[in-house]
């Protein structure tokens, strides 16, 4: 044997002596993972309306002989006070001079301010003025004199008889506000000396029997605007008994429990001197005094998703009622709690009280049961989550040796089978691929389409996965 034939024996010796394996390509792997189910949460809360508290002011004004207040600076003065009012309340303002003839009608010369005719009647709204000529009107008074001032009949007999035509409401603030240089008290009898403290007594207790058994009254005040001291003006008199009912009224316990405080630095409660005093600004107290209320809306109707976002799975809602740190489940039912609405919903109101409102366009769900309705201040969760997608096909970088692969789908080994299995039948290269498919039992073309290139194992039943899950294909490439 030469050399060159040793050399030959030689070679072959050594390609024989090696194992299968090392004349494959390296062994593959391909890892891919699916991303997780898109989920989307939101809290959103329920909405209120600011309600102007009803406020009905009695203004009283001196239209005696002696009364020398009635000037520019007086009309300027109510203009910012009404002013002030109506940016606030919701409010009948009844302007009447304190001193009629006993001949003369209840409401002779009485005129009204008001921000919304709503509950007047015909006779009421004869007597509607514009808010802007309001000042000018208070010198078209007749001036009468002679008499005793009776304030404290004239507020009363004005409140009671302008109850009917829906001037003086029940169940809001009322405030009847005296502006005078002179005094009410009783008439001096022959022989009989007038008691101030029954007279006034007599006049609180009828002014409270009103205040709470007729207008049920959330406040009743009596202000009074009069001379505090005789002489500190021409022809003003002290208004004595006027201070002593503002002060009696003003304290007067609430049936209700319910105590006035903005008056506690002022020692004379609810009058005011009319020789130094800014009318300007006699209403600030009881501008912190009055409280608006809110009107809380209720939704039986809710969005969850708007029309320009992504799909989502109607069967896999979340919903909870929220209010401060109490979380309370909603279930899905249409008789207690909630069920979703079939497709995008347009101008669909949310809001069920205090009118139908506050429309959405979009996914929405509606809301059984008045226990599960949304009410100020409580919030809604939500939960959703896009439709569940479904893959039929696992993506290969290179034609496989069919015996050496080896597939786990989520850790879980998936053996060859065209049951519940992979099967690789069609080993042709593909350039797009549609790898999903529209459910384990419908295994079609779903969308829409996720496209990727390379060679596929087909599944079947069970092995077809979904959202989050790992794939792991390992195998030996084919060297044809």
């Amino acid at each position: 044997m030469n050399k060159v034939d040793k050399y030959i024996l030689v070679l072959l010796f050594v390609l024989f002596s090696c194992s299968e394996k090392e004349f494959r390509a390296n062994r593959s792997k391909n890892v891919s993972t699916v991303d997780p189910l898109w989920q989307s949460q939101s809290t959103l809360c329920s909405d209120f309306t600011s309600v102007k508290p009803k406020v009905d002011f009695l203004f009283l004004w001196d239209n005696s002989w002696s009364y020398s207040y009635l000037n520019d600076e007086t009309k300027r003065a109510l203009n910012y006070t009404i002013d002030t009012i109506s940016n606030r309340f919701d409010y009948h303002i009844m302007m009447a001079p304190i001193n009629v003839r006993d001949s003369d009608p209840v409401n002779k010369d009485a005129f009204l301010v008001v921000e919304s005719p709503t509950g007047l009647n015909s006779s009421a709204m004869q007597m509607v003025v514009a808010q802007s000529i309001a000042a000018t009107r208070l010198g078209s008074f007749p001036t009468t004199g002679g008499s005793l001032e009776k304030g404290f009949d004239r507020a009363y007999s004005l409140i009671t008889s302008n109850r009917s035509n829906g001037i003086f409401r029940n169940e809001v603030y009322t405030i009847v506000v005296l502006m005078s240089n002179g005094d009410d008290a009783p008439k001096t009898e022959v022989g009989r000396k007038p008691s101030i403290t029954s007279y006034l007594n007599a006049k609180k207790t009828r002014f409270i029997e009103l205040r709470d058994n007729i207008l049920n009254a959330i406040q009743f005040r009596f202000m009074s605007i009069v001379a505090h001291q005789t002489g500190c003006q021409q022809y003003a008199v002290e208004g004595k008994t006027y201070k002593m009912m503002s002060s009696a009224i003003y304290t007067a316990p609430y049936p209700s429990g319910y105590v006035l405080t903005d008056q506690s630095s002022n020692p004379t409660p609810d009058s005011y001197n009319i020789c130094s005093t800014s009318f300007s600004h006699i209403f600030d107290g009881v501008n912190n005094s009055i409280q608006g209320s809110i009107e809380r809306h209720v939704y039986n109707f809710w969005p969850i998703a708007q029309t320009t976002g992504p799909a989502i799975d109607t069967s896999n809602i979340i919903v909870k009622k929220v209010l401060g740190q109490t979380t309370t489940d909603i279930a899905r039912s249409a008789t207690n709690g909630f069920t979703v609405l079939s497709g995008v919903q347009t101008n669909q109101n949310t809001r069920l009280r205090p009118t139908p409102g506050e429309p959405f366009t979009g996914y929405m769900i509606e809301l059984h049961g008045e226990d599960n309705y949304v009410t100020y201040p409580e919030c809604l969760f939500v939960q959703t989550s896009a439709p569940l997608e479904y893959y039929g096909y696992v993506q290969l970088h290179s034609r496989p040796i069919v015996s050496s692969i080896q597939l786990k789908i989520n850790g879980r080994t998936i053996a060859k089978s065209t049951t519940n299995g992979w099967d690789f039948s069609d080993t042709s290269f593909k350039s797009a691929q549609n790898i999903k498919v529209i459910s384990p039992t419908n295994l079609g073309p779903a969308t829409p389409a996720v496209y990727k290139t390379g060679y596929f194992l087909k599944l079947y039943g069970s092995s077809v996965y979904s959202n989050g899950s790992t794939v792991e294909a390992t195998y030996d490439p084919s060297v044809e």
